[in-house]
């Protein structure tokens, strides 16, 4: 009997040691691990305590401390159970703090199944809805035997002989496993040693639950207390598979309704904007209708005014011929008079000649005046005379002036007429005609192309270098169509189809307008192609009138600055239309000039804390600087923070976040908060081994276009580059297409598609983003690729 005592003391003292070292295990507040339930951790009262802060998840008392007071160990003993007897009310007997001091295995034993039976097995069988409090033995036994019977399907009447061939437990095993179709071939032994070995291993490896009843005692009829413990593992596994299925559940439900949310949604905008187009259509109708009749009326009344001012401008010009031929007999009478009295005054002299020698003769007639007195009574006469023939002269001047004037009066009115109604030449009664509309550009072959080369004959379509009002153009690409283009308006603006090419203008700012090429992953090379070359002419149109800048959009992979263009952005032909975010996390490590950039995973296990990670999302650049970090790598993240904000015009929310001071957003995006690693983890940055960069040239100087790698190496010079190619430099995380100001169009226009071949041809990330730089225009990161 004894014996048999022993044997059931040691079967339970493993399972219950297993069931503490579990609980443990499945904690990060402890990092214990139980080889036997009585050591010096039980006898102090630490291990009872720690193990009830992991089960209550909260410590009872304020500091868990050892002690070598005898007292103090009985003291964490006593807190214990007078925890449980008092706030859990667990009925224990007999059971006193002396007796687990003295390392009493029964007590012991007997204190471990009460809270097995609390926290374990009631609180995994008893009724949720009535709160959790404590289950008798039987009660307990009694309920977790109805839901292994109700699980199998069995008729089990104890935890002994009913699991000692393994049957049982095969079949509680397949009722909460539902997702391995290789169950049976792996628990397939006949009933016995085998099958139980099979099934606690099964349960080991695959739900989690570790070995507690060797299966050899299960063979011989396990103890009770040791089945009642490790099924009571398998129900707590059981509902934590239930919960997940109703959350997913609960998931899909929720999805369903927000999916029907979106569709009536989107149906709705569709009705409200069809509705807002024929109001539109309708208003612009009767703004036609009143504008035409608003037309004839001004049309009318014009031409009343006009036919008056006709005939006055007649009666003005008449008037004004009559005052200049009046002018012209003045001026005539005015200059016969000053030549007759020219012919007085030379008369006058002769006369006082005469006269003076007449003068001894008169002297003496004293009743005739002097000769002087005469003289200058003939000169004040003639002056009085001059006077008045220079008085009328200046009256007949002025009244020409005010007749000059209010001819050009009239003139200006005639002129304000002329550039209202048109600038051809008013006939009497007819009514001025607006000029026709010039004619579009047409393009310049005749003929649909047949292959690539015939599209380097196109032309830039007057309908998209004639941009007037500041605001968004949109077109998209139609070989089919005149000009190769239609314009994108109404329902359809903001929709890009997966399969085409689009141009986007944004004239907003005209001193800083922007162009962006947006390219289907699934557009036809011949799109492709014509989408480039409009794009490259249209560039080197608006350069010649005002500042742009081109940038390339890879479909589902836009930057946020292009998406902000559109109250509603929507791609279709594409399987995921939700438009998956590039989201990328990259790696800066290295000392001095010797620094390497890769693309990691993204989550939190990629970081260390002795290098520096960028993670970039649609909105925001966030530089995480490690703990041991280099300030060589905070220099070149701060490069490439800066280079990719650019590409977005400077439209993302810059973060600089230090080791151990992340915020929640920062975690979010990488799957959730965990341990970074060490420094060391990383590697040294002196050994570490730059990225190996290639250098393609693409050219044509042979007739047809040559795609060859030139340079493969972590430093390329410079002076490989040639202003009469262009260039494609892969940095393992980027895409450059450098453009020499020599480069013919058609190089120009097969470069981006080159591009786009290149990433998919050698499995780069479809995440990879390609950059356009210009020759004189390169930008200091990317300059720093190169040997100067």
């Amino acid at each position: 009997m004894d014996d048999l005592k022993k044997k059931q003391d040691i079967s339970q003292e493993k399972t219950f040691r297993a069931f503490v070292n579990t609980k443990f295990k499945m904690s990060d507040l402890y990092d214990l691990h139980v080889d036997n339930l009585v050591c010096p951790d039980m006898q102090d009262g630490t291990l009872l305590l720690k193990l009830i802060h992991v089960l209550e998840g909260r410590s009872i008392v304020k500091n868990i401390k050892k002690s070598k007071i005898t007292f103090a160990q009985l003291e964490n003993i006593k807190t214990v159970l007078h925890f449980l007897e008092k706030e859990k009310q667990i009925h224990m007997v007999n059971i006193r703090p002396q007796q687990i001091h003295e390392g009493s295995l029964m007590y012991i034993l007997a204190l471990i199944w009460h809270i097995i039976l609390f926290y374990q097995i009631s609180s995994s069988v008893a009724d949720p809805s009535s709160g959790r409090k404590s289950m008798s033995q039987a009660d307990a036994s009694k309920e977790l035997l109805n839901w292994v019977n109700n699980s199998t399907g069995n008729d089990s009447k104890d935890f002994s002989k009913s699991f000692s061939d393994g049957t049982a437990l095969r079949s509680l095993i397949k009722s909460v496993v539902t997702n391995d179709d290789e169950i049976d071939n792996k628990l397939n032994a006949e009933p016995g040693l085998i099958l139980n070995k099979q099934c606690v291993e099964y349960a080991d490896e695959n739900l989690s639950i570790p070995i507690m009843i060797e299966p050899e005692e299960m063979a011989e009829g396990p103890n009770k207390l040791s089945m009642m413990t490790y099924l009571s593992f398998f129900k707590e596994y059981d509902d934590r598979n239930s919960k997940k299925q109703e959350k997913l559940k609960e998931q899909r439900e929720e999805a369903r309704k927000a999916r029907e949310r979106e569709r009536d949604l989107r149906i709705k905008e569709q009705q409200e904007a069809e509705e807002r187009e024929r109001e539109a259509e309708l208003e612009k109708e009767n703004i036609i209708k009143e504008a035409q009749e608003h037309e004839k009326e001004l049309s009318s009344q014009y031409k009343s005014e006009l036919e008056d001012l006709q005939k006055e401008l007649e009666e003005e010009r008449q008037k004004s011929k009559e005052l200049e031929s009046k002018l012209a007999n003045e001026a005539e009478r005015v200059s016969a008079l000053q030549e007759a009295n020219a012919n007085n005054k030379t008369l006058l002299s002769e006369q006082l000649k005469l006269i003076e020698k007449m003068m001894g003769e008169i002297k003496k007639q004293s009743s005739i005046k002097p000769i002087h007195e005469q003289v200058q009574e003939m000169e004040d006469k003639y002056k009085s005379k001059i006077k008045e023939l220079q008085s009328e002269l200046d009256n007949a001047n002025n009244q020409l002036n005010e007749q000059q004037g209010t001819l050009s009066n009239f003139v200006n009115k005639i002129n304000e007429f002329k550039s209202e109604y048109g600038s051809k030449s008013i006939k009497k009664g007819v009514p001025p005609e607006k000029e026709p509309e010039q004619p579009l550009r047409k393009r310049v072959i005749n003929r649909d192309p047949k292959t690539l080369e015939e599209y380097k004959a196109m032309t830039i379509p007057k309908s998209l270098w004639e941009i007037e009002d500041p605001f968004i153009y949109v077109w998209k690409i139609d070989k089919s169509s005149t000009d190769f283009v239609n314009v994108v308006s109404g329902r359809r603006f903001g929709t890009f189809d997966n399969k085409g090419c689009y141009i986007v203008l944004d004239a907003k700012n005209r001193k800083n307008m922007r162009l962006h090429l947006w390219i289907g992953s699934a557009a036809p090379e011949e799109e492709r192609y014509i989408a480039t070359a409009k794009g490259n002419e249209l560039e080197r149109v608006l350069g010649k009138l005002k500042p742009g800048k081109m940038y390339y959009q890879q479909s589902c992979f836009e930057t946020d600055e292009f998406r902000r263009l559109f109250q509603r952005f929507f791609i279709v032909g594409t399987s995921d239309s939700s438009n998956v975010e590039g989201i990328r996390l990259l790696w800066i490590k290295g000392y001095e000039q010797n620094i390497r950039v890769v693309e990691v995973p993204l989550s939190g296990k990629s970081l260390n804390h002795g290098d520096v990670f960028i993670l970039s999302t649609t909105d925001e650049l966030m530089l995480w600087k490690g703990k041991s970090c280099s300030k060589a790598e905070i220099a070149m993240a701060h490069d490439i923070v800066q280079h990719l904000n650019e590409q977005r015009g400077m439209s993302s929310k810059v973060m600089s976040i230090n080791d151990e001071q992340e915020p929640d957003a920062f975690w979010d995006v990488l799957g959730g908060k965990c341990n970074v690693k060490s420094a060391a983890s990383g590697g040294s940055d002196e050994n570490v081994e730059v990225n190996e960069m290639k250098l393609w040239r693409l050219s044509d100087a042979e007739g047809q276009l040559d795609f060859t790698l030139i340079d493969q190496s972590s430093k390329i010079p410079l002076l490989r580059l040639c202003s009469k190619d262009i260039f494609i430099l892969d940095t393992t995380i980027e895409i450059f297409i450098w453009i020499g100001h020599l480069a013919s169009e058609h190089e120009k226009s097969m470069s981006l598609i080159y591009a786009q071949q290149y990433i998919y041809d050698y499995d780069l990330s479809s995440k990879t983003p390609i950059t356009r730089v210009l020759e004189y225009d390169e930008s200091p990161y990317f300059l720093r690729h190169f040997v100067q």
